[in-house]
Order: C-alpha cells, then structure tokens, then sequence
C-alpha cells in the first residue's frame, strides 16, 4: 500500500502546480485585512478534511491525533519557518512541485530543507532542539483542551470560510493569472484559477491522504517534512524502513508537477540570479529548523493539523503568518516566487 503514497503524491503534484498554490502571499496578505485567493482555498481545503474526518471518526473508521504540545518550541519554529517562506519565496510544498517545473532556485530551498530537517530528525542539530521538545505537556486538541463538541468548532469553521468566501465572491477577485516564458497552456485543463475548486481539490486528495496511508500503519494525513527528512535518511543509509508512504508521496509531487508543467508548455530549467539562490538555501534552512520545532510544515500544521483542531497546528500557522508578515515588511523586496 505504500505505492499508494506515489499515486496520490503525483495527483498532488499536478494539482498543485495548476492552481500555482502558495501559502507565501496569503501569509504575507493576512495581517492587512487582505482576502488573498489561496486565503479561501485553505479555509475550503480545511473545512473539508474536518468534517470528513470527525465523521469518519464517528463511525471507527480512523482515531485522529490527540497531540502534545512544545509550546515554546512551536512559537520559536512557526515564526522561523514563516521567515524562511519569505526568503525562499514558497513553502515546502511550493519548492517541491516547483521542482519539477524546472525552478533550481527551488531545488536548493528542497535539498536545503531536507538536510536540515534530517539533521533534526536524527543529526548533529537533534541535540539542539532536544531541551525545547522534551516532555511537552499533553494538551489534547482544543476540543478536549475545552471539553467540547469537536462538531462545535466545525460548525465555527464552516460558518467562518462560508462568510470569508462570500466576501471574496462579493469582490470579485480573482486568482492572479499564471506568466510564463517558457510557453502557454496548450491542450491541458486550464489553469485552477477558482479557488473553491482548487480547495475542494485539496481538501479531496487530504481526505484520501488518511485513507491510504492508514494501511501502513501511518495515522496522517498529508506530511511534507518528516517524509523529506526520510527521503535524505534513505539516500544515505539505504535502510528500507525510510522509505515509507509519505517518502513515495514526496516523490511523487515533483513528478507529478513535471507532468502538468510539460504537459502545459511550462517546464524548462529557469537558472536564477546567485543572490536568489542564496536566498532559497538560507530560507529553506530556516524552514528546516522551524519546521523540526514545530511539528510540520504550512501542509502538516496548516492544512492537515488545523482540521482536527491541535493546538499546535493552530499556533505554528499563526506564527507563520507573523513571520512572513514580518519580514515581507523589513525586506520589500521579497515576494512570493510563483
């Protein structure tokens, strides 16, 4: 079943790369009141999961996580991992499906990324952050933490992206259109430019994440960072156990993207200038670290851990808003590398 985990990462990938999805400028948007596209999508994407999944676990399909929570490791790791989207100019996930259009700039915030979250893993840096993750307190999700219907916070979060989407369809906006020099849609599906499609599309394949991966032992939805981590562990070490559903799934996004950027015209090499390149390595180290702090990347936290309400998912995303915002502010002249 493990093979599944390439199947969906290569539909992941494709996905992703159509709807040019990036957490960067909706981050960097939110804190002037912006209603950013992808802003939508992630509420759409979110609300999704967490009905499905509550109700699957009504019905003893899945247990979903009861997680613990570093607090200080989280606050510290979402605001570097926010400060990292911002240098590099994509989160994880943009750098991975970014890869396989061509972008090396892209290829170094990856490698980057997935050296440093392996040295975390089980590195020269895991003596580092041992102090800050040891013995968190068990929290629960902010459910339990409430003593609460967890369908309570559902209804708040569909009633929540319902009045956000609203407001969006009232303006009018629009997702920003896809350029490119390297050639033009030619025969493939549009670009997602909707982001309630492409937030159903999302919500859908992280649906199907739980699903497919729970046959391997795997209670997860989708997961970029540790699987990235495993990815390098395997490389070098050659031990099988490394090689799991969410390693396939990690390689499965930059082929995935391949095959939708050439299919389209997209796909060729796009050589950077060095001060970009430098920026993607500094970035993706930052989001390595902060990434191992908090528990995940903008997928594990932001779309995946949000749905089952973790304390932790809820506060590295806010972190990493904070941090993208910030450093957009002190640095202008980085923006989202779409």
């Amino acid at each position: 079943m493990t093979l599944s985990g390439l199947f969906l990462g290569l539909i992941f990938g494709f996905v992703l790369q159509r709807g040019r999805f990036c957490l960067t400028s909706a981050f960097r948007d939110l804190p002037a009141a912006k209603i950013h596209p992808f802003l939508i999508v992630v509420l759409i994407a979110v609300s999704l999961q967490s009905i499905a999944l509550f109700s699957l676990q009504s019905f003893g399909v899945l247990t979903l996580p009861s997680d613990s929570l570093p607090l200080l490791a989280t606050l510290i790791g979402g605001l570097l991992f926010g400060v990292g989207m911002a240098f590099s100019g994509c989160c994880t996930t943009g750098g991975w499906y970014r890869s396989g259009e061509g972008k090396i700039n892209n290829w170094f915030t990856v490698l980057i990324f997935a050296l440093t979250m392996a040295a975390a893993q089980g590195g020269v840096l895991k003596a580092w952050f041992r102090p800050l993750l040891a013995d968190p307190p068990e929290y629960g999700n902010i459910d339990q933490t409430l003593n609460i219907s967890p369908w309570i916070l559902v209804a708040l979060l569909v009633a929540t992206t319902a009045l956000v989407s609203y407001r969006w369809l009232k303006s009018s906006t629009s997702l920003p259109k896809t350029t490119t020099k390297c050639g033009s849609n030619l025969f493939l599906l549009k670009p997602y430019r909707n982001p309630i499609l492409l937030g159903a599309l999302l919500g859908a394949i992280g649906i199907a994440a739980w699903l497919l991966s729970a046959p391997s032992g795997r209670n997860f939805g989708l997961g970029i960072s540790v699987p990235s981590a495993n990815l390098i562990q395997y490389l070098v070490t050659g031990q099988s156990r490394y090689l799991n559903w969410g390693t396939y799934l990690v390689i499965g996004i930059p082929l995935g993207a391949l095959l939708a950027a050439k299919l389209s015209g997209e796909l060729c090499l796009r050589t950077p200038a060095p001060i970009q390149l430098a920026k993607s390595a500094v970035g993706g180290c930052l989001m390595g670290i902060g990434a191992a702090l908090s528990g995940g990347c903008t997928i594990a936290n932001t779309l995946v851990a949000t749905a089952y309400f973790s304390w932790q998912g809820w506060l590295a995303t806010l972190m990493m808003i904070i941090g993208v915002w910030l450093t957009s502010r002190f640095f202008s002249k980085l923006h989202c590398s779409a």
